[in-house]
């Protein structure tokens, strides 16, 4: 487990400090991911980064993240029963970062439930840090509107 400060701009440029969980089994696509977000400086994101299903879930348990950050394959069957139970217990919002990047993928995760579904191949850095604040922005929006 890797906990690193990075920093990030919201998407209308007001300061935003959000607790990420970056999860998925593949070490060097999250530190692709962790590189990327480190890049970010105006505003703090709070990583946790993680190849540990079983650690995962202990951390969502103490320590509940604004939002998860799946590095992952639609096809990997672990990371989709971990998504499906993440969106059924609505802890937080899901932005899935997938090397499978064809559209019936696509498709299958945005019904699992995923909030943006982003193939590697156009992974950006604006592209991700945008994605992961618009997460959180429209997941907050949602809960504040279901009191």
């Amino acid at each position: 487990m890797t906990k690193t400060p990075a920093k990030s701009q919201a998407t209308n440029g007001a300061a935003v400090s959000l607790s990420i969980l970056l999860y998925g089994h593949n070490k060097i696509d999250r530190n692709l991911l962790l590189g990327m977000l480190d890049q970010e400086h105006q505003l703090n994101f709070r990583i946790t980064e993680l190849g540990d299903k079983s650690k995962v879930e202990r951390i969502i348990q103490t320590d509940s993240p604004d939002v998860i950050l799946l590095s992952s394959n639609v096809k990997d069957y672990p990371e989709m029963k971990f998504l499906r139970k993440m969106r059924k217990h609505d802890i937080a919002p899901v932005v899935m970062v997938a090397s499978d990047g064809d559209e019936q993928s696509a498709v299958t995760a945005m019904k699992i439930g995923v909030y943006d579904y982003i193939p590697k191949s156009y992974l950006t850095f604006d592209h991700l840090t945008k994605s992961v604040v618009s997460a959180n922005e429209k997941w907050r929006l949602l809960k504040e509107t279901e009191r």
